[in-house]
């Protein structure tokens, strides 16, 4: 995964939608709401989990 996109990636289904002048959104594929810095924390998290197989 591209850093950059981390912010651009729905957390729970990884459909990439979320436009950079978006601060929250609902993901159209899987419905869910959230804030852009939150979900971009999360799929840094996730990542560094897969990374260092923690996940």
């Amino acid at each position: 995964m591209i850093p950059f996109e981390q912010n651009a990636l729905c957390m729970r289904c990884s459909q990439k939608e979320l436009a950079m002048s978006e601060r929250a959104y609902i993901c159209e594929k899987c419905g869910s709401e959230m804030d852009r810095d939150m979900n971009a924390t999360i799929n840094i998290r996730e990542e560094a989990k897969r990374i260092f197989g923690l996940a």
